[in-house]
């Protein structure tokens, strides 16, 4: 095989042409194709389907979440101590509130002894951990069981225990 070059420049390189003894003829060596990057996309935008639940009032909460309201009444009724203590710590320590529950969502197989082994330092973790731990149990049960409620209190500080006060006023008036 022979390597004829031609005479011809483009854009500064020499095309070389292939001589073929068994075809008798040059022919051009074919240049590589150029690679094609394509185009970016578009990302789409979410189209909102349902008001944004921050903007819930928290006053509305039982009424868009009505099974989580009874459920979390019903928590709040069978453990006394335990609602009471964590209505407390969320009036006074609302973003450890959000962690323990974000971490309740991410973590449904572990138990409280495990967040309270990383959180000891942590005000009323201890307390819970001895005096209040079904309770406190029961509570991260019912976070996991009403995920989309809980997230909706999650975006008020302190929500959890004006839904409290406010489901346990309205259950105490009805009687």
């Amino acid at each position: 095989m022979t390597i004829l070059r031609s005479s011809t420049r483009n854009s500064g390189w020499i095309s070389p042409l292939i001589f073929s003894a068994w075809l008798g003829c040059a022919t051009p060596q074919a240049a590589p194709a150029p690679t094609m990057v394509p185009a970016p996309q578009p990302i789409p935008t979410p189209i909102a389907t349902e008001p944004s639940l921050a903007a819930l009032p928290l006053d509305r909460w039982s009424e868009i979440f009505p099974e989580a309201n009874k459920a979390l009444l019903a928590w709040a009724t069978h453990f006394p101590h335990a609602s009471k203590r964590v209505s407390t710590w969320d009036e006074e320590h609302a973003e450890e509130t959000k962690e323990l529950v974000i971490w309740a969502l991410a973590y449904p197989d572990k138990s409280f002894a495990a967040f309270a082994d990383t959180h000891a330092e942590w005000p009323d973790v201890v307390e819970f951990t001895t005096k209040q731990r079904p309770g406190i149990e029961a509570f991260l049960n019912w976070c996991q069981k009403y995920e989309d409620a809980v997230r909706a209190l999650l975006d008020h500080p302190g929500g959890l225990a004006r839904v409290m006060r406010l489901g346990m006023d309205s259950a105490h008036s009805q009687k």
